[in-house]
Order: C-alpha cells, then sequence, then structure tokens
C-alpha cells in the first residue's frame, strides 16, 4: 500500500507482511482496541524519500476496552528491545491501532500520544495508521509542521474474510470480493 503527503516530500510504503500482520491482530483483538509499531527504513528510492514500512510489532497493552488501551511503560520498553533485537538495521517509523466501530480518525488522546512520542522528535514522517475492523476502514495520518494530516493511501489488499478495499485520494472505502 502507498501513501504520500501533498507538501511532505515522503512517500511511504507499507508492504504486504506489515500489513497483514496489523490486519490479523486488529481483528484477532475486535471488538477490543489494539496498538503497535510500524517499523522499517527511510531510504531514497529512484531520487525520493521513501518510508518504507517492513514490519509490525503489536503492543502488550492492557485493560483494553472497545474504545481505548492503557499502553504502560513495560509495553514500551519490551517494545524498543524488540526493535532494536529483531531489527537492528530499522528504525521506529510510527504507529497504528484500532477503532473497532468507530471508523477512521485521531481522537485527542491519540493526537497526544503521536505528538508525545514522534511530533515531538522531530519525525515528520512518522505515520499513525488507524483500522477499524467493524466497519473495513483504514486511514493515515502524517506530522506537518505543528499539525497531523490524513495521508491519501493508494492500494487494494484484503482483508481475512475475503473482502476487499481500495483507498483513493484519502477516501476509506469497500467493495464486495472480486465476482461477489
Amino acid at each position: 500500500m502507498e501513501c504520500k503527503h501533498p507538501t511532505l516530500p515522503y512517500h511511504w510504503h507499507l508492504r504486504e507482511p506489515a500489513w497483514q500482520a496489523m490486519v490479523k491482530a486488529a481483528f484477532d483483538a475486535s471488538p477490543l482496541e489494539t496498538t503497535g509499531l510500524l517499523i522499517g527504513v527511510i531510504q531514497e528510492v529512484a531520487g525520493i524519500q521513501t518510508v518504507d514500512v517492513e514490519a509490525c510489532y503489536v503492543l502488550q497493552g492492557r485493560d483494553a476496552t472497545t474504545v481505548s488501551q492503557t499502553l504502560p511503560a513495560e509495553a514500551w520498553i519490551a517494545a524498543y528491545w524488540a526493535i532494536e533485537t529483531h531489527y537492528p538495521d530499522s528504525q521506529l517509523l510510527g504507529w497504528w491501532h484500532t477503532h473497532p466501530g468507530h471508523g477512521v480518525f485521531l481522537s485527542a488522546a491519540d493526537w497526544d500520544l503521536h505528538q508525545r512520542k514522534f511530533a515531538a522528535h522531530a519525525a515528520p514522517w512518522a505515520t499513525a495508521w488507524v483500522l477499524d475492523p467493524i466497519q473495513l476502514r483504514v486511514g493515515a495520518f502524517v506530522c506537518a509542521p505543528g499539525e497531523l494530516w490524513p495521508v491519501a493511501l493508494t492500494g487494494i489488499g484484503a482483508w481475512p474474510d475475503g473482502w476487499q478495499y481500495r483507498i483513493d485520494a484519502g477516501q476509506s472505502g469497500v467493495t464486495a470480493p472480486p465476482g461477489g
């Protein structure tokens, strides 16, 4: 899946294994929220700075509900250790979480987490992805100076139940499977 922002000089590429891991975690946890981190590299591809998301890590939160999840310090410590151990040549590129049945948006708490963990560390390429495994919606947001903006997503992939999604020009949508 690809995404881009009209004014930031980055192009994002979410590799299929990372997407599939996010979707599996989202469906496994649904209807409760779950959260994870995006791992990969920033590299130049054909003259374009590309944020290449190669993997995702599911944070071990607690007290998950349909609208929130507690992410204690030990969950972050375990995540950072796993990234350093299993992905030594990669870095933290952003995060993802679910809004089961609530749609794709960033809440005030989401915005706060993104500002504290990413924007405050001068990471303008860091993305916040939101998945709604009940409504079959997905969206991504990126830091721009002082703000968080939705980014346009393009691609086609499949949810575990065979439904396909296609997202263009920042619009989320779901279509029936081919022949369905």
